[in-house]
């Protein structure tokens, strides 16, 4: 039976590329911000909202700790934000908030996310823009 183990073996690769090119369209065309961040204070990716909302590229943006891109005003509660995520524990466990990211041509965006507990090192967000200070 080893051709018929083979043949499983060739279907499931072939739903798992065709799950991974959903995840990857989902995940690249959506206008929402979606990012993966490590428990490190690292972005380990954005999706390209991103780049349209605050200009930065998804390189410079992982390049540097995330922190770097956060208001100093919200800086404190923020990391105490991710400390938090960081130390719950639980799937169904998330947080909402609200702090203001940096954008390339200096102007405060306001961002409202939902995010989860690191799981592997690893925490899964998502966030909507909010109302844009050029003068913050």
């Amino acid at each position: 039976m080893p051709g018929t183990n083979l043949l499983r073996l060739k279907t499931l690769s072939a739903s798992l590329d065709r799950t991974d090119l959903r995840y990857e369209a989902f995940f690249a065309q959506s206008p929402m911000l979606f990012c993966i961040a490590r428990a490190n204070g690292h972005f380990a990716r954005l999706n390209g909202a991103w780049e349209k909302l605050l200009g930065w590229t998804e390189e410079e943006m992982t390049d540097v700790p995330w922190t770097h891109f956060v208001h100093p005003d919200d800086l404190v509660s923020t990391v105490e934000m991710a400390k938090k995520m960081n130390t719950r524990t639980g799937l169904n466990t998330t947080s909402i908030f609200t702090n203001r990211y940096l954008a390339k041509d200096g102007a405060y965006h306001t961002i409202n996310w939902i995010t989860s507990v690191f799981i592997n090192g690893l925490s899964y967000s998502v966030a909507m823009p909010g109302e844009t200070n050029p003068n913050v």
